[in-house]
């Protein structure tokens, strides 16, 4: 509960940081929003770790069954939905967040074969965890996250030209929709 949040925080905010170190397109409120946006989202997925690892405690603790009292139905909602829907709405801020700020600090320089060479190689990874999640899982909301966040960096890709953060996430979540999709042809 403690290394893999933390972990996962400060990745996203050594992102965040090195987006910010692009060239400001313009100036005025956007910089503030994103940014505010990011801090709510992380906090939100920051929560759902907690909730969801207490409340996983004891609904396997002591509502293993499935349980029908009053007290079990509120631990298995927090732990089964209520966590997740923390997760979902805290990642899709924080990945909205640092896709926008990669288009109002664009990157200046040239992404080149060899970038995203780098960027697909590291993107693989994260398209194997996408595919392990929506291939082996049961799909809720994290199918409608995915989506967006791939249509999303698809739609700013096309509109911004070649920004690093968003060529990785379309190779990420393209290539683990891909995966997945396949998946399902074949199962």
């Amino acid at each position: 509960m403690l290394t893999l949040p933390v972990i996962s925080l400060v990745a996203f905010y050594i992102l965040k940081k090195e987006i910010e170190k692009g060239d400001l397109r313009g100036n005025g409120r956007w910089p503030l929003i994103l940014n505010l946006t990011f801090i709510v989202g992380l906090y939100l997925f920051a929560a759902s770790y907690g909730s969801h690892e207490t409340t996983n405690y004891l609904h396997t603790r002591f509502c293993p069954e499935g349980t029908v009292s009053d007290l079990c139905r509120i631990v298995i909602f927090n732990d089964d939905d209520f966590s997740h829907w923390l997760f979902f709405i805290g990642f899709a801020m924080l990945n909205g967040a640092l896709m926008l700020l990669q288009v109002v600090y664009p990157w200046i320089g040239k992404v080149g074969r060899r970038d995203v060479i780098l960027l697909a190689g590291n993107g693989f990874f994260v398209a194997l965890g996408i595919f392990a999640n929506l291939g082996f899982e049961e799909i809720g909301s994290d199918l409608v996250v995915v989506v967006v966040l791939a249509a999303a960096s698809c739609w700013l890709l096309w509109r911004n030209s070649r920004q690093p953060l968003l060529v990785y996430y379309v190779l990420a979540y393209g290539l683990g929709l891909i995966l997945t999709g396949l998946y399902w042809l074949v199962a």
